[in-house]
């Protein structure tokens, strides 16, 4: 009875290779801050099962506005040769993202036993142009080796099942338009974080729990990505 169950949802999974793809991305990042959790519980407060579904949350939410341009290049109903540009647009973009999405929370993992924050953009920025702080990327993948497996398990995982994503031809255009448009408008509203007029960001994280806890809601890839339009702290040299 059981197997049969998982056929009829994995059947049903195959026929929507969208949503089977954002599905497995979101139990993933899930997984992701879990592990955050395990690795940095003695900085933070004992979690109830209201934070566990406000973590859930915001991962709806990051994953929504990180994946926007993929799932436009993945739905615009096209034809031909178009389609198959399309859809091959979807998948270099859906790789990268997850590639830099999962990178920055995994590295967070062990990052924030040392700084007590998530990671921001300008300080992304700071470490690739500072060469004495590059250093903490590879004690990162000599100390923390389990970690690195656990993103390039995880990476490869997602990666091969948007390989193996096909591609979806529409028989009626207006079908195919109108899929399109809601499609969108799902991830957008989603990744705003609902209808309010301003979207959710950083520090609206305190609103659903105590500042204490907000650490263990949020997520690098969220962080990084609400903090792109901030300047940054620019390194000064008084002496030659």
């Amino acid at each position: 009875m059981r197997f049969l169950k998982w056929s009829v949802i994995k059947g049903k999974l195959n026929s929507y290779p969208l949503i089977k793809q954002i599905v497995f991305t979101f139990l993933i990042f899930n997984f992701l801050s879990f592990l955050f959790y395990w690795f940095n519980h003695s900085y933070l407060e004992e979690l109830t099962t209201y934070d566990l579904i406000i973590i859930v949350w915001f991962n709806i939410i990051t994953i929504s506005l990180i994946y926007l341009p993929y799932s436009f290049f993945y739905l615009i109903p096209l034809k031909g040769k178009l389609k198959k540009i399309s859809h091959l647009i979807s998948k270099i973009i859906y790789c990268t993202i997850t590639l830099i999405a999962l990178f920055l929370i995994v590295f967070n993992i062990a990052f924030y036993s040392f700084s007590l924050k998530h990671l921001s953009f300008d300080y992304i920025i700071y470490l690739i142009n500072n060469q004495e702080d590059k250093l903490l990327l590879l004690k990162f993948i000599s100390e923390y080796y389990l970690l690195t497996i656990t993103f390039i398990i995880c990476a490869s995982f997602l990666i091969y099942l948007n390989i193996k994503t096909p591609i979806k031809y529409h028989k009626n255009m207006g079908v195919g338009l109108l899929k399109f448009l809601c499609g969108l408008l799902v991830f957008f509203i989603l990744g705003r974080g609902g209808f309010q007029l301003k979207p959710i960001g950083i520090l609206d994280a305190t609103k659903y729990t105590n500042s204490n806890k907000a650490p263990f809601v949020l997520n690098s890839a969220f962080t990084v990505l609400k903090t792109i339009h901030l300047n940054g702290i620019k390194e000064k040299k008084y002496l030659s």
